[in-house]
């Protein structure tokens, strides 16, 4: 076996792991109790965003490691460094963490980001909304002191 295979076999092993973590979240939302319990469907659960996130972040470390880039790299690391392509399984271990973290942090950084935004555009909606609250209010003053003199000039017409 050549050096890229081993290394591809290296690199099933982890994507296997992260198969793995996918069907356990799978199973746990399966056999969670409100699922059981009939108050949601397996659906319902995977629409909630921790699954969502999690599938969809595992998804992500699987295609880059099932990249041709990735193997063609690791195998010139291998060949390279003259040593056995198990001497760098804990390279694999490590991108797989860095892959997970660099997902998990910036759908974290786009979450700020998105509630700083909507914040900045419900104030502009709160400050629009008690603008017109105003004008209405001096709308109907204006309605008000006006029927007023008109119920002043019938009562002086009779």
């Amino acid at each position: 076996m050549n050096n890229q295979e081993e290394v591809k076999k290296i690199l099933n092993q982890h994507i296997d792991s992260m198969q793995s973590f996918k069907e356990k979240l799978k199973s746990d939302i399966e056999n969670s109790p409100d699922v059981k319990e009939g108050k949601c469907t397996v659906e319902d659960e995977k629409a909630e965003p921790s699954y969502y996130l999690s599938a969809a972040i595992a998804d992500t470390c699987i295609d880059i490691m099932q990249s041709k880039a990735v193997l063609e790299a690791s195998s010139e690391l291998v060949n390279k460094l003259g040593c056995s392509p198990d001497a760098i399984k804990p390279l694999f271990s490590l991108l797989t963490l860095v892959t997970v973290n660099s997902a998990y942090n910036a759908i974290v950084l786009y979450d700020d980001l998105l509630k700083g935004e909507l914040s900045k555009q419900f104030d502009n909606y709160g400050e629009k909304l008690n603008q017109v609250i105003g004008d209405t209010n001096a709308h109907t003053g204006a309605i008000t002191v006006l029927r007023n003199e008109i119920t002043k000039l019938k009562k002086n017409e009779k």
